[in-house]
């Protein structure tokens, strides 16, 4: 990558890079070089390695990372599916909190590593890779309404299931537009 280039994807490339943590973590390693190579239509002028959630999804799929993707606003079914290790995306859709990360930035993707939801907890714990924009990366310890604040939701990636068992995550409560998937249905049956 010229310096321009992994300047964007510093700065873009979070989603694109939790792809790549995945991939590694599944023994399906890419490079960032050969990920940007191979994705590059997808990205936005001047954005190398930013991406829009649904192509993100067919991404997962196209690496062999899962079988579907499912979006999901309940931190519940992602505490689930984090112990039968299927893999999540955590997004933000506002600003982070400047307290452990300066500056901040919209719309920042994470990956799920671990999740403490004791009950002496007053809100769950959520073990975070982050990837920063100055191409480093941290594990954050995080507290699940800090997350809230900033307008949390998740991308599953969901593994062939085992006999008997179903794909389907658990159902979210209620109706209003918080809790309503961030990809439409339709494109997530599509996937």
């Amino acid at each position: 990558m010229t310096e321009d280039q992994l300047r964007q994807f510093a700065a873009y490339g979070c989603m694109s890079r939790c792809l790549i943590k995945i991939a590694a973590a599944l023994k399906k390693p890419i490079s960032p070089d050969d990920f940007c190579a191979k994705y590059a239509a997808l990205f936005p002028k001047g954005q190398l390695g930013g991406l829009a959630t649904s192509d993100a999804c067919h991404i997962a799929i196209d690496l062999g990372l899962c079988e579907k993707v499912w979006a999901v606003r309940d931190t519940g079914t992602i505490i689930e599916a984090l112990h039968a290790d299927q893999p999540s995306l955590v997004l933000t859709d506002v600003r982070l909190d400047g307290a452990w990360h300066r500056g901040g930035s919209l719309f920042h993707s994470r990956l799920l590593l671990a999740a403490d939801s004791s009950p002496s907890l007053s809100s769950p714990l959520l073990r975070l890779w982050n990837p920063k924009p100055d191409l480093t990366e941290e594990v954050v310890d995080m507290p699940l309404s800090l997350l809230e604040v900033q307008m949390v939701h998740y991308l599953l990636l969901s593994h062939p299931p085992e006999p008997n068992q179903s794909l389907e995550p658990t159902p979210t409560s209620g109706t209003s537009a918080a809790e309503q998937p961030l990809v439409p249905s339709a494109v997530v049956a599509h996937l």
